[in-house]
């Protein structure tokens, strides 16, 4: 009973592993995507309001400067207050990405070792969110703390599982080991008895 509550319990973390780093993946491209959104719409206002600008002061620029500077003054402090904040979280989404993708490989090929780093990673990656003030949704910054936990806990039973494999392994070679050692002593005595048994005879 004990011996399937243990393979039902590995089973499952092994799908949640899957699963939950597929989800932050996706998550983390949407959230990308939308970032980079947000970093052209700034760009795309600044070049607007340096066009609307240039094209009324070229006919009444005391006009331009009453009407049009402002905006355009507006929109450049407004790039210049989100740009750290956008290009942080662009580092920081790209890098879950890439860091998830391999982790991805490991958790399907059970590399133990890259699952270990790829944990490190995550945990490293929701650090710098804070250290930086990085302007991550509270649900991504939650599920990268998620999936580094469900992490821990496969390469812990990917390490159980080996121990216990080897342990198998040493217990069927001792054992065989010990099979043949005693029926090759049983042939030795029953060889023996019958040089006897002839000798009597």
């Amino acid at each position: 009973m004990a011996i399937t509550f243990h393979k039902i319990e590995y089973n499952i973390i092994r799908t949640m592993t899957t699963i939950s780093i597929i989800t932050l993946i996706i998550l983390s491209v949407y959230h990308l995507n939308l970032t980079l959104e947000f970093l052209k719409k700034l760009i795309d206002h600044i070049e607007e309001t340096d066009s609307v600008y240039e094209r009324h002061a070229s006919k009444n620029r005391t006009l331009a400067k009453m009407m049009f500077e402002p905006m355009q003054r507006t929109a450049h402090s407004m790039y210049e207050k989100h740009e750290p904040a956008i290009l942080m979280n662009v580092v920081i989404l790209t890098s879950v990405i890439a860091f998830s993708m391999a982790g991805l490989v490991a958790a399907l090929r059970k590399h133990k070792i890259m699952l270990f780093i790829y944990a490190i990673a995550l945990d490293l990656i929701y650090l710098t969110t804070f250290l930086y003030c990085a302007r991550l949704p509270s649900l991504h910054c939650s599920l990268i703390v998620f999936v580094s936990i469900i992490v821990y806990l496969r390469v812990h039973h990917l390490w159980s599982k080996n121990s216990t494999d080897k342990v198998h392994l040493l217990q069927a070679s001792t054992t065989t080991s010990t099979t043949t050692t005693s029926a090759t002593m049983a042939a030795d005595i029953n060889h023996h008895d019958l040089m006897i048994k002839n000798n009597i005879v």
